[in-house]
This record gives C-alpha cells, structure tokens and sequence, in this order.
C-alpha cells in the first residue's frame, strides 16, 4: 500500500514517513532507507529535499 500511495502522490512525504514506520515495524533496516531514499528522489524532482521531520525519524529509526 506504501508504494501505491507514494507512487500516486510522489511528493507528498507523509507517505513516505509511513513506509518508513512500516518497514521498521516489519524489521526491514533496508526498507527503511529504501523508503528514504525514495523521498529523495522524489523530491529532488522538484528541487525540494526531505524535511527536517523525515531526516529525524530517519536517525530515530536506524538506531
């Protein structure tokens, strides 16, 4: 469902923080920075970068 919705709404980030929390939830550490990563991407198509809230779960998740 996370790909759906990020694929729907590519810069909508609370999408992206969702799939974040899935994939730690399901102990997927790659997913998490996968799901990260596609933030990323995502918002650089719009000269925009993840904000400070995203990069904070980032770091509360890979601990």
């Amino acid at each position: 469902m996370c790909e759906q919705a990020t694929a729907l709404d590519p810069f909508r980030e609370v999408a992206w923080r969702v799939w974040m929390r899935a994939a730690n939830a399901l102990g997927d550490d790659d997913g998490v920075l996968t799901a990260f990563q596609g933030c990323e991407t995502a918002l650089a198509q719009i000269d925009a970068t993840p904000s400070p809230s995203t990069r904070k779960l980032l770091k509360q998740l890979q601990r």
